[in-house]
């Protein structure tokens, strides 16, 4: 089972929700465990390392052997979906670079995007350059003059950051996945930690 190649990723999650505080029983419900109290007194046991191991190897075991949930087909309105969201108590937000573009704050790879922009900078051997470790370590400064025009402050939420900030303040947002500009881009924007699982006060 350690050897499945989402194994590692999982670990990384279960070890993320723990290093932020969530309690146990709160990390394994959002996983889908039922945790009464018997169960919530001997995980509190359980050391660390087995704790982790054990229920990274059972929620692995559950995304190979659950069969898919049968997908929505008919919604055809919005208020379908609204009541969808409302109804819902753990919701997955999966965004990318886009939902910041009209914020104007650019993705990477449209025509007004980053690569683009960075383009012309004749310090970078090519524009992908301006986020790699090993060439920020040598020159620091062509990342440090793009991020400036991304400083907080500059930048209005867009409807989608306003939407997702919603979830979250309601305690529906069980999770955000973005890729890395769009982790930047919600920081810049003000918005909320989408690597923190949601919390009481949400």
């Amino acid at each position: 089972m350690e050897a499945h190649p989402f194994f590692a990723e999982i670990l990384k999650i279960v070890d993320d929700m723990i290093s932020k505080g969530t309690p146990r029983d709160q990390v394994m419900r959002s996983f889908g465990f039922a945790v009464n109290d018997e169960v919530k007194a001997e995980i509190e046991r359980i050391p660390h390392a087995v704790f982790r191991a054990t229920l990274s190897r059972n929620i692995l075991r559950q995304m190979i052997m659950r069969p898919s949930r049968k997908r929505t087909t008919k919604i055809d309105s919005i208020e379908q979906i609204a009541g969808i969201i409302q109804g819902a108590k753990n919701i997955l937000v999966l965004t990318g670079a886009g939902v910041s573009t009209s914020c104007g704050i650019p993705d990477f790879r449209s025509k007004q995007g980053v690569y683009s922009i960075v383009g012309a900078d004749d310090r970078l051997g090519r524009p992908e350059d301006l986020f790699h470790i090993k060439f920020f370590k040598r020159n620091v400064r062509p990342f440090y003059e793009f991020a400036k025009k991304l400083w907080p402050g500059k930048h209005k939420p867009s409807p989608c950051h306003r939407f997702i900030r919603e979830l979250e303040r309601r305690g529906k947002l069980l999770r955000k996945y973005v890729d890395t500009h769009g982790l930047r881009a919600d920081f810049f924007l003000g918005g909320q930690n989408p690597r923190r699982r949601r919390t009481k006060e949400r």
